[in-house]
């Protein structure tokens, strides 16, 4: 059976901004603040032009709300505050309030990128110009962040840092829009990968990752359920085994595999 299917090389690489390493970090969050436009943002008259930094990252300003179904971004926020206090140590979902939470939780996803420092400023360059021209795109995508501190100075204890997060709007399927928009638009240029896995992460390609839930909340939801079973506790409860999903249909598909099954699908029909 023939599929029609774009091909990519990985050994695409573009030019690396060398400058970006001798910055101070304020003159990073400045330079990625220079690629930014007004108009990608949610609230443009309400906000500056520039990367904000917070808890070890640069963000960018929202591009899209955080509702929720019948939520607003204030109350989804705080639905998904109380969802972890909530199942903190649930092993399984019985109650209408566990539900709901369970529901709230699981919307949750991450898309990461890996690249060496040097070539963050040209992943934040893609990302932006992909979004800017694809209202779809940016419809599903909330913000992005970038990791403050250049991969050479980290201790060990933090080199499975993700350095490129986006953060699609709640739901799994904005999320597989995302990954598939960031799949199309860096696939090609893998080859500019640091070489190191976010934690609790599924694997796109050597560059690209994606989560559901919050590395965070997942750890702590581990240790408390070692807490109250003991250390040889092996089970993850909610979560599945290598951590990366919840327990369900919340798996996303990487679009060359997602397309190759719908056309099949079609052919058979």
């Amino acid at each position: 059976m023939q599929f029609s299917e774009r091909t990519h090389t990985t050994d695409v690489l573009p030019v690396a901004d060398d400058r970006y390493l001798s910055m101070t970090m304020e003159s990073r969050r400045q330079l990625l603040g220079g690629y930014l436009d007004k108009s990608l943002r949610a609230k443009p008259d309400e906000e500056e032009n520039e990367f904000w930094f917070s808890a070890g990252y640069l963000w960018t300003p929202e591009f899209s709300p955080m509702n929720f179904k019948e939520m607003s971004e204030k109350d989804y926020l705080l639905a998904l505050e109380l969802a972890r206090h909530l199942l903190i140590d649930r092993e399984d979902i019985n109650t209408p309030d566990e539900r709901l939470a369970f529901e709230t939780l699981t919307s949750v996803y991450k898309v990461h990128l890996q690249p060496q420092d040097q070539y963050i400023p040209f992943v934040v360059q893609k990302l932006l110009q992909t979004i800017k021209r694809d209202p779809e795109f940016k419809q599903a995508v909330c913000c992005l962040k970038v990791c403050a501190k250049l991969q050479a100075d980290m201790d060990e204890r933090h080199l499975d840092k993700p350095i490129v997060v986006v953060y699609p709007t709640p739901g799994k399927e904005s999320a597989q829009l995302v990954l598939d928009r960031v799949y199309d638009t860096l696939h090609s240029f893998e080859g500019i990968a640091n070489g190191r896995t976010p934690a609790l992460n599924q694997a796109v390609d050597n560059l690209i990752y994606y989560a559901q839930g919050d590395r965070d909340w997942k750890e702590k939801y581990l240790a408390a359920l070692h807490k109250k079973h003991g250390p040889t506790y092996t089970a993850h409860g909610l979560l599945e085994l290598d951590g990366t999903h919840f327990r369900g249909n919340f798996h996303l598909i990487p679009s060359p595999k997602r397309n190759r099954t719908e056309l099949m699908f079609k052919q058979g029909e």
